[in-house]
């Protein structure tokens, strides 16, 4: 095989091999409460908490409108690289019906909510102190 059809081939099958290689493991299915089942329109499972402003939060809050549930963190390189283009897509969709719930994983409550009154993000945002009690970003695969 010339060495151009060689690279050429392996182009090609290298997103097969990342399609594979990406799937989740079934230690991982048994290890967390991770669903590959969840589409898009279905139940949300339950999220526990309290927003940064102190309310109980309560998903029956959102029925009705398209819910963006965001697991991130002031440490996560990408969740930050994102924030701009979240910004973006709630300021043009908020006004139809869109909403988003941040998750924040941070440990530091300070930190956080300092953190969002600098970058200006007007969303509903949980702090999950208690990952391993409540579970919620077990519940979503984070």
């Amino acid at each position: 095989m010339k060495p151009v059809f060689r690279l050429a081939a392996a182009f090609a099958l290298a997103p097969l091999a990342l399609t594979v290689a990406s799937a989740p493991s079934p230690a991982l299915a048994q290890d967390t409460y991770w669903d590959p089942k969840i589409v898009v329109g279905s139940e949300p499972y339950a999220l526990n908490g309290s927003t940064l402003d102190g309310k109980k939060l309560d998903l029956a809050d959102y029925k009705g409108k398209v819910l963006v549930i965001d697991f991130w963190a002031t440490w996560c390189g990408p969740c930050v690289a994102e924030i701009p283009k979240v910004k973006e897509t709630y300021s043009k969709y908020h006004g139809e019906g869109l909403e988003i719930l941040g998750v924040s994983l941070d440990r530091d409550k300070t930190k956080l909510t300092d953190y969002i009154k600098a970058k200006e993000m007007p969303w509903a945002q949980v702090y999950d102190r208690d990952l391993e009690k409540e579970g919620n970003a077990n519940h979503y695969g984070v």
